[in-house]
């Protein structure tokens, strides 16, 4: 892969703390461009990812990761710590290279990181329309995101189980194209 991933992480972790720090209390109950979710429930959803990907950083089993329970405050008080030990844990020696055990099958651990930046990025630009802040996405982020839900997710193959239809990108810059190839679409359009 042509991107320095752990740079891609640090990076992807430093725009979605930005924006988890910039969500105020008062946005918890607000709706999300993810249906199922509002505010709070994406909150909890992305401490809960990067709990679960620093454990498989540092070679623990899929199935003995348990994920603590977090209230959106306690979500974004303790982002920053998280953050932290999640960076340490992708830094380790060949957690990069040794095979992660992910949902999807047994990987390296730099596929199954550019999975985990994929879904934090797409789900920080989701708090961010949600919460009225900065939606504007690395462009270079975006490319790494395009080409892992393209290449390693093949996408085409499974939508419908963790992504929506693809949309007709409202742009043909690199945010416009990865958005729409992720079913974003923001506000949502009306049932």
């Amino acid at each position: 892969m042509p991107y320095d991933l752990l740079d891609a992480y640090g990076r992807t972790l430093a725009f979605v703390g930005a924006r988890v720090a910039g969500t105020s209390d008062a946005q918890f109950a607000d709706p999300t461009p993810c249906s199922d979710w509002d505010v709070e429930a994406l909150l909890a959803h992305i401490t809960s990812v990067i709990h679960h990907y620093t454990a498989l950083a540092s070679g623990q089993a899929r199935e003995t990761i348990t994920v603590p329970p977090a209230d959106a405050r306690s979500a974004r008080d303790g982002l920053p710590t998280l953050v932290s030990a999640a960076t340490a844990a992708w830094a380790q020696p060949g957690a990069l290279e040794d095979p992660c055990g992910h949902v999807m099958g047994s990987m390296p651990g730099s596929r199954a990181l550019s999975i985990h930046v994929t879904d934090l990025l797409l789900h920080g630009w989701d708090l961010s329309v949600a919460t009225g802040q900065d939606d504007t996405l690395d462009p270079e982020l975006a490319e790494l995101a395009l080409a892992t839900l393209r290449d390693v997710l093949l996408l085409d193959d499974g939508r419908g189980r963790f992504w929506a239809p693809a949309l007709t990108a409202r742009g043909t810059d690199i945010q416009s194209r990865l958005l729409a190839y992720a079913g974003r679409s923001w506000p949502r359009p009306a049932l």
